[in-house]
C-alpha cells in the first residue's frame, strides 16, 4: 500500500512549480495525469530538466480551448481527487477549469492553485518565473548582501519551495476531507514560497541588526567556503571548541592568543583578516587532506561536489536517492529516487516523465471513449 494509493490527480501544471508538485504526489503513490497543450509544456524543450520535474505521471495532450477538450477535462475531474494548476490569471476560467466550475461537478475535489503572485492584488497579471520572484522577494539582495550586487540563484528555490508547500497543502486537505467528506480550494503562490523560505530573515523588531558576514563565500571566517590545492570545501566551526580544534589542526597555536581572534566577537569583527590567514593555509594542500584532519578533530566540514558526482556517491546510493527509468524522449534516465521514506506506506517510483500525449489513448479509453471517437478527436486537433 502507498500513502496516496487510489488518489487521482489531474495536473494542469507547467514549468516547475505545478509540475514538480504533482510529481511529489506521484512519488507517494498517486495516479497523476498531466495535461499539456498540443505544443507541450513550456519547458519540455529542456529534456533532462523536464524528466526531473515530471517523472511518475501519465501524459495527455489536449486543446482545452475547444469544447471537446473541456469535456475530456470535466470527465477526468469527475473521477479525480485533486487538481493542481499554476496557470496565469484568467486561464482556468477560459478552460472551464476554475474551482467554482469543477467543485460543482465534484464537491470532494481538492483544488490547488499556485499562481506567481496570488489570487488578487496589483501584480496578479504579471509574469512570474522563479528569477522574477527571487528579485521581487528580496532573495537576490539577501544573497548578495548589503552594498553588493544582487545574486541570481541558479536553483529555482521559489519554484521548488512552492511545489513542496503545495504538496504539503494537498496532503493536509486530503486529511481534512477524510474527516469531513468535502474538498476545498487551496491558494498557494510563488511569492508565498519565496517569503516562507526566508522566515528567519523576514522578521522585524526593535533593535534588529543586520548580521555581519563575508559576502559570497559564507557567513564569517569560520563558517564559509575555502579553496584547497585541488578543490573547495566548507567548514562550519561555530563554537569555541571548534575554534580551538581548528587552531590545533592548522598547527597555529599563536592564533589562539592573538588579540584580534581570542573571542568570538573579535573573530567576527576581524573576519576579513582571519579569512585571509586561513585562505593562505588551506590553499597549500589537497582538500581531502584537510577534510580528514577536520573530521578527526570534530569540526563540521564538507567537500564541495558537482551534481554529477552524486550518482556514484555512497551516501546517496545508500539512501536510495538514485532511480533508473526508461524515457520515451531521452531513453535511459538516472534521476532522483525516494526523497521521503514512509516505513508502512512507501513511495512509488512509477515511471519516467511522459512523452507529449503518450497516454492519450489509454486514458481516454478508461473514460469510455471508443477507438473511433479517439481518432475523431485527433483528426479535429483536440488531442495530439
Amino acid at each position: 500500500m502507498y500513502a496516496l494509493e487510489n488518489i487521482r490527480v489531474v495536473e494542469l501544471g507547467g514549468y516547475i512549480v505545478g509540475s514538480f508538485c504533482a510529481t511529489l504526489l506521484a512519488d507517494m503513490g498517486a495516479d497523476v495525469i498531466k495535461i499539456e497543450a498540443l505544443t507541450g509544456d513550456g519547458l519540455r524543450g529542456q529534456l533532462g530538466a523536464f524528466q526531473g520535474w515530471n517523472r511518475g505521471k501519465r501524459g495527455m495532450s489536449i486543446d482545452l480551448y475547444k469544447d471537446e477538450g473541456k469535456v475530456i477535462l470535466h470527465k477526468l475531474v469527475q473521477k479525480a481527487d485533486v487538481l493542481v494548476q499554476n496557470l496565469r490569471h484568467g486561464v482556468a476560467e477560459r478552460w472551464g477549469a476554475d474551482y467554482a466550475t469543477l467543485s460543482n461537478m465534484n464537491p470532494r475535489l481538492v483544488y490547488l492553485a499556485m499562481p506567481g503572485y496570488g489570487q488578487s492584488g496589483p501584480y496578479i497579471d504579471k509574469p512570474a518565473f522563479d528569477p522574477l520572484i527571487q528579485a521581487m522577494s528580496g532573495a537576490m539582495t539577501a544573497q548578495g548582501g548589503k552594498g553588493n550586487p544582487p545574486v541570481y540563484l541558479r536553483s529555482a528555490i521559489c519554484d521548488y519551495a512552492g511545489a513542496i508547500l503545495g504538496a504539503w497543502g494537498v496532503a493536509m486537505a486530503l486529511y481534512a476531507r477524510a474527516k469531513t467528506g468535502k474538498g476545498q480550494f487551496l491558494h498557494g503562490a510563488l511569492i508565498n514560497a519565496a517569503i516562507s523560505i526566508q522566515a528567519g530573515e523576514f522578521i522585524d523588531y526593535s533593535g534588529k541588526r543586520e548580521p555581519a558576514r563575508l559576502e559570497g563565500s559564507g557567513r564569517n571566517a569560520l563558517y564559509r567556503l575555502y579553496q584547497a590545492q585541488d578543490g573547495w570545501f566548507f567548514i562550519g566551526a561555530k563554537t569555541e571548541a571548534h575554534w580551538k580544534a581548528l587552531c590545533n589542526v592548522l598547527n597555529r597555536p599563536e592564533l589562539l592568543a592573538d588579540s584580534r581572534f581570542n573571542t568570538s566577537r573579535k573573530r567576527t569583527e576581524n573576519m576579513v583578516v582571519l579569512s585571509s590567514v586561513l585562505e593562505l593555509l588551506f590553499i597549500e594542500l589537497p582538500s581531502q587532506y584537510w577534510l580528514d584532519l577536520l573530521d578527526r578533530a570534530g569540526i563540521p566540514c564538507s567537500k564541495v561536489n558537482y551534481l554529477r558526482d552524486l550518482f556514484e556517491h555512497p551516501q546517496v546510493l545508500e539512501n536510495d536517492l538514485v532511480a533508473e527509468h526508461e524515457s520515451a524522449d531521452v531513453g535511459a534516465v538516472k534521476q532522483l529516487g525516494k526523497h521521503t521514506n514512509l516505513s508502512e506506506t512507501p513511495g512509488k517510483l512509477w515511471r519516467a516523465a511522459p512523452g507529449l500525449g503518450q497516454h492519450n489513448n489509454e486514458i481516454l479509453a478508461g473514460l469510455g471513449y471508443t477507438q473511433s471517437e479517439i481518432e475523431t478527436l485527433r483528426e479535429k486537433g483536440v488531442i495530439k
